[in-house]
């Protein structure tokens, strides 16, 4: 019986409805976004998307993936999407800052997203289960972060392509149609135009329509089966090679960019799986579609092992990123991600199983993507954006099954607990309170907004760089900040996986965590650097806890690179910036810049054996003072080199404390003022302080 128009009319108003709901949700945070005349998008990916999108939009209509300012000197091809990348790019292009329109991206992707799955699942399962589905997904913790109001991330995508794929995947199984198959290979393989992790839904398709084969109680199902995997084969692997050629490296095999992997990863699953359910019919086409599937299979084999090292969080910069961290480990977390859905995950399993053994294959494969997904969230938390979209398809996809196998009682009973455990998903509806940015937001952005303004340039343009003269070591998790706010190039940021980031990120650690002032020199001038951030940092990528408080970095901000103890002032690294800006545990800047510098060199003659000290005292543009000392001995044939970082001539931030103040120059009993040029500084030059007839005439001390 055809429903009423009366029906067909609320399911709209309240589909409508639920889409408002879930945009509010994700916007119920904006008190922590608005902050006076700030965007506070969420760290750090977001700011870099800004930044990439500004490239794009400087090279329009070509699509660049080479980004000179990342890991610098080598620079680094960046393996975001480029669909959403050009998202981004459209959010910033129009009136008001860039950080403005891209905090607005995640609120309205989730929109455009919210509509489309349930317009899709009311299409192809009723208007019931995309009610549903919008509700969950409307509401689900993970999903509402992943799109919530200043996360212009790409995560956003993942609830809603694990949700589409297994639905429409699950529709052509049970109807025996290739069009859905064929969509569901689709939105995998343009999926990956949006969403890094799209491809990991491809093994799950795969097994879903294997499993629906292997176990299934009616003849037909199998055959289904074939054809479906067939139909998605050809869907995902066509849009997969169509968006390589368009946007990615078809030469390279590498796993985390846009490869030739990806198209022959949906080949070998595919055909894998279509080899097998054709052996299962007795059918020798079987052996062929085998055969092909273990040749794409062999290709892939290194790379396989890469990822799998990879999930066993086999980079070292993965041990220290939230993202990577296991849920296993953390159940409670785990609930504060997905909420309801991960207690009604086993009931929901049940379900596909009472569905299966009726006949119907309809939920298997968001069976199969539901479990997969929740073995790699057990091992990293950053799948749990997809398995939230699994979940709510393998729920609406069940419950009907769940409940027609209860007595009319106990069904009233369910659904009454069902409502009462969904009310935990109406926190995200209430304003949430404001929160502070992170200090290395709050407390640095100020520093790296004055690097832009006093430091030289160090490209002709930031967005289109010819030529990138030189770059900024920083702690990793300044990175993006550093490319954004102050328009330098980084060694270091939170990207991880490719060698490109891996190399960067090891040697800005490296040179962070040094404790010899020579030898962090040479490391900073070999990756490039002419400016070292010191900031507060909890770990420094690849070394001991303790070394960002022994090495470099904590000696540069707590003590300003001067002497103390057994540790003598720095030759090479002059403080340029101090910021106002202080740590809320102690009255010091929360950041320092210091200039990368050779340091002139003061030569002269002495009595062998007598210690040379050179001085200076300095200001910063705040009041504070700082003794500069500098001591070194005469050699054996009665010359002495005295290395100094620290010009006579000052600026508006850093300067001698006296005007005109000059190094006191201290020999024995002979104390000279030496002028020190900015020149001689930068070049390394020698400067002759105290020349042998000085030595000669002066009076030398008795025996």
């Amino acid at each position: 019986m055809p429903a009423s128009p009366w029906l067909h009319r609320a399911a709209w108003v309240l589909g409508l409805a639920l889409v408002l709901l879930g945009v509010w949700a994700r916007c119920s945070g904006w008190r922590s976004v608005f902050v006076g005349d700030e965007v506070e998008l969420v760290p750090a990916d977001s700011h870099y998307y800004v930044r990439f999108a500004r490239l794009q939009l400087a090279a329009f209509p070509r699509f660049v993936t080479f980004d000179p300012f990342v890991n610098f000197p080598e620079g680094a091809s960046i393996l975001w999407p480029p669909l959403h990348t050009l998202f981004v790019a459209l959010a910033i292009a129009g009136p008001g800052s860039a950080e403005l329109g891209a905090a607005w991206v995640g609120p309205g992707l989730s929109a455009l997203l919210l509509a489309a799955v349930g317009l899709t699942v009311a299409r192809f399962h009723g208007r019931g289960p995309a009610l549903a589905a919008l509700a969950l997904l409307a509401l689900t913790p993970t999903a509402v972060e992943s799109g919530a109001l200043g996360n212009a991330d790409h995560h956003v995508h993942e609830p809603f392509l694990a949700l589409l794929a297994p639905a429409l995947f699950g529709y052509a199984l049970a109807s025996g149609r290739r069009g859905p198959a064929l969509a569901a290979g689709l939105v995998v393989g343009f999926g990956r135009l949006l969403t890094t992790t799209a491809f990991t839904l491809l093994p799950c398709l795969a097994v879903g329509g294997l499993a629906a084969a292997l176990i299934a109680s009616r003849r037909e199902t199998p055959e289904r089966a074939a054809s479906a995997l067939k139909a998605a084969g050809a869907g995902a692997v066509g849009s997969l090679a169509l968006g390589v050629l368009l946007f990615g490296h078809p030469t390279r095999l590498d796993y985390e960019s846009l490869t030739a992997f990806h198209p022959i990863l949906a080949l070998a699953l595919f055909c894998g799986a279509v080899g097998l359910v054709a052996l299962r019919a007795r059918d020798k086409r079987g052996a062929v579609w085998l055969a092909v599937a273990l040749l794409a299979g062999l290709a892939l084999s290194g790379e396989f092992l890469r990822a799998m090292g990879h999930l066993g969080r086999g980079d070292p910069m993965m041990a220290t990123v939230v993202e990577t961290e296991p849920l296993l480990k953390d159940p409670k977390w785990a609930l504060e991600l997905l909420g309801p859905l991960l207690l009604a995950l086993p009931f929901a399993a049940w379900g596909a199983w009472r569905l299966a053994a009726s006949g119907s294959p309809v939920a298997w494969p968001a069976l199969a993507t539901a479990g997969l997904l929740t073995a790699a969230s057990a091992v990293q938390a950053r799948f749990a954006q997809g398995l939230s979209g699994a979940a709510t398809c393998l729920v609406v996809l069940t419950f009907p099954a769940l409940m027609a196998g209860l007595p009319a009682v106990w069904q009233r009973v369910a659904k009454v607990a069902g409502a009462m455990v969904c009310l935990l998903l109406l926190g995200p509806l209430f304003p949430q309170p404001a929160r502070p940015p992170p200090d290395q937001v709050r407390l640095v952005r100020p520093t790296l907004r004055w690097m832009k303004e006093h430091t030289p340039p160090a490209a002709d343009d930031p967005y289109r760089p010819s030529e990138t003269r030189y770059a900024v070591v920083a702690d990793h998790e300044l990175g993006h900040f550093v490319t954004l706010w102050a328009e330098r190039p980084e060694v270091a940021s939170t990207f991880f996986q490719a060698s490109a980031h891996v190399a960067g990120n090891a040697r800005a650690a490296q040179v962070l965590a040094e404790r010899d002032d020579a030898q962090a020199f040479r490391l900073a001038q070999e990756t490039g650097a002419r400016y070292v951030l010191a900031t507060p940092s909890v770990r420094l990528v690849g070394h001991p806890p303790d070394a960002a408080t022994s090495g470099l970095v904590g000696w540069l901000l707590d003590e300003t690179g001067m002497a103390v103890d057994d540790r003598p002032a720095s030759a090479h690294f002059q403080l340029v910036y101090d910021s106002l800006e202080q740590r809320r545990k102690t009255p010091v800047s929360a950041a320092r810049v210091f200039q990368v510098v050779p340091g002139a060199v003061l030569t002269g003659h002495g009595p062998p054996g007598e210690t040379v000290t050179a001085s200076l005292r300095l200001r910063n543009h705040h009041g504070r003072t700082f003794e500069y000392v500098r001591k070194a001995r005469v050699d054996p044939s009665g010359r002495f080199e005295l290395r100094v970082a620290y010009p006579t001539e000052g600026t508006p931030w850093v300067a001698p404390h006296d005007v005109g103040g000059s190094y006191a120059l201290s020999l024995g009993t002979r104390t000279l003022s030496v002028t020190v040029p900015r020149a001689a500084v930068e070049s390394g030059a020698n400067i002759e302080a105290l020349p042998d007839s000085e030595v000669a005439d002066s009076p030398r001390p008795g025996p």
